[in-house]
Protein backbone atom coordinates (compact mmCIF):
# COMPACT_ATOMS: atom_id res chain seq x y z
CA UNK A 1 0.00 0.00 0.00
CA UNK A 2 2.76 2.21 1.04
CA UNK A 3 4.49 1.47 -2.54
CA UNK A 4 1.49 2.82 -4.48
CA UNK A 5 1.07 5.74 -2.31
CA UNK A 6 4.40 6.84 -3.33
CA UNK A 7 4.06 5.95 -6.79
CA UNK A 8 1.08 7.77 -7.50
CA UNK A 9 2.48 10.86 -5.30
CA UNK A 10 5.86 10.74 -8.27
CA UNK A 11 3.54 10.85 -11.04
CA UNK A 12 1.41 13.71 -9.65
CA UNK A 13 4.54 15.72 -9.28
CA UNK A 14 5.91 14.58 -12.88
CA UNK A 15 2.59 15.72 -14.49
CA UNK A 16 2.76 18.81 -12.45
CA UNK A 17 6.18 19.61 -13.41
CA UNK A 18 5.30 18.96 -17.11
CA UNK A 19 2.11 21.11 -17.10
CA UNK A 20 4.45 23.83 -15.82
CA UNK A 21 7.07 23.61 -18.30
CA UNK A 22 4.31 23.01 -21.04
CA UNK A 23 2.76 26.42 -19.52
CA UNK A 24 6.75 28.27 -19.33
CA UNK A 25 7.20 26.74 -23.08
CA UNK A 26 4.08 28.27 -24.19
CA UNK A 27 3.97 32.00 -22.62
CA UNK A 28 7.65 32.40 -24.00
CA UNK A 29 7.37 30.88 -27.68
CA UNK A 30 3.72 33.59 -27.59
CA UNK A 31 5.30 36.12 -25.13
CA UNK A 32 1.56 36.17 -23.81
CA UNK A 33 0.45 35.23 -20.57
CA UNK A 34 -1.89 32.25 -20.52
CA UNK A 35 -4.71 34.72 -18.34
CA UNK A 36 -7.27 35.86 -20.49
CA UNK A 37 -5.94 39.36 -20.09
CA UNK A 38 -8.36 41.25 -22.23
CA UNK A 39 -9.37 44.93 -20.81
CA UNK A 40 -12.53 45.59 -19.42
CA UNK A 41 -15.51 47.54 -21.30
CA UNK A 42 -14.40 51.30 -20.58
CA UNK A 43 -18.03 51.96 -19.64
CA UNK A 44 -17.99 49.30 -16.96
CA UNK A 45 -14.85 51.03 -15.95
CA UNK A 46 -16.32 54.45 -15.86
CA UNK A 47 -19.19 53.57 -14.29
CA UNK A 48 -20.02 55.21 -11.24
CA UNK A 49 -21.04 53.65 -8.40
CA UNK A 50 -23.57 55.43 -6.20
CA UNK A 51 -24.42 54.65 -2.79
CA UNK A 52 -27.74 55.15 -0.84
CA UNK A 53 -28.39 56.54 2.52
CA UNK A 54 -28.05 53.81 5.29
CA UNK A 55 -31.81 52.87 6.25
CA UNK A 56 -32.35 52.14 9.97
CA UNK A 57 -34.65 48.90 10.51
CA UNK A 58 -35.98 48.18 14.14
CA UNK A 59 -35.93 44.67 15.20
CA UNK A 60 -37.86 42.30 14.02
CA UNK A 61 -39.05 44.77 11.58
CA UNK A 62 -38.62 45.93 7.54
CA UNK A 63 -37.00 48.66 5.40
CA UNK A 64 -36.87 50.07 2.06
CA UNK A 65 -33.38 51.24 0.87
CA UNK A 66 -32.74 53.15 -2.41
CA UNK A 67 -30.29 54.54 -4.55
CA UNK A 68 -30.71 56.47 -7.66
CA UNK A 69 -28.15 57.06 -10.62
CA UNK A 70 -27.75 60.82 -11.46
CA UNK A 71 -29.19 62.54 -14.87
CA UNK A 72 -28.23 60.98 -17.74
CA UNK A 73 -27.33 57.67 -16.65
CA UNK A 74 -29.55 54.68 -15.88
CA UNK A 75 -28.77 52.00 -13.45
CA UNK A 76 -27.22 48.71 -14.90
CA UNK A 77 -26.31 46.31 -11.56
CA UNK A 78 -27.48 47.28 -7.68
CA UNK A 79 -26.17 45.60 -4.48
CA UNK A 80 -26.38 45.97 -0.75
CA UNK A 81 -24.53 46.24 2.77
CA UNK A 82 -26.09 45.80 6.01
CA UNK A 83 -25.06 46.83 9.70
CA UNK A 84 -25.43 42.98 10.32
CA UNK A 85 -26.17 39.35 9.99
CA UNK A 86 -29.51 39.58 10.89
CA UNK A 87 -30.84 41.73 8.07
CA UNK A 88 -32.42 40.07 5.01
CA UNK A 89 -32.73 41.34 1.89
CA UNK A 90 -36.45 39.76 0.74
CA UNK A 91 -36.52 41.59 -2.70
CA UNK A 92 -34.41 44.25 -4.41
CA UNK A 93 -35.16 45.64 -8.27
CA UNK A 94 -34.79 48.75 -10.32
CA UNK A 95 -37.22 50.99 -11.03
CA UNK A 96 -36.72 54.31 -13.32
CA UNK A 97 -33.33 55.29 -12.40
CA UNK A 98 -33.47 53.75 -8.85
CA UNK A 99 -32.29 50.22 -7.17
CA UNK A 100 -34.53 49.53 -4.00
CA UNK A 101 -33.51 46.94 -1.99
CA UNK A 102 -36.43 45.50 0.65
CA UNK A 103 -35.18 44.06 4.00
CA UNK A 104 -36.46 42.30 7.11
CA UNK A 105 -34.68 42.77 10.63
CA UNK A 106 -34.54 39.26 12.25
CA UNK A 107 -32.15 40.32 14.84
CA UNK A 108 -33.17 41.98 18.68
CA UNK A 109 -31.87 45.11 17.69
CA UNK A 110 -32.14 48.16 15.34
CA UNK A 111 -29.64 47.51 12.18
CA UNK A 112 -29.17 49.15 8.82
CA UNK A 113 -29.13 48.77 5.36
CA UNK A 114 -28.13 50.91 2.46
CA UNK A 115 -28.37 50.29 -1.66
CA UNK A 116 -25.72 50.57 -3.88
CA UNK A 117 -26.71 51.10 -7.76
CA UNK A 118 -23.80 51.10 -10.40
CA UNK A 119 -24.97 53.80 -13.17
CA UNK A 120 -23.37 53.75 -17.31
CA UNK A 121 -24.27 56.98 -19.24
CA UNK A 122 -27.10 56.98 -21.64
Amino acid sequence: MERIRTLALAGAASVLALGLSAASAHASETDQPLTDTKPAATEAADAPLTLGSWVSIPAHGHGVATASCPTGTFPTVGNWHTSAYDIYATDYYRSGNTWYVLGTNMGTTTEYLEATVTCLTT
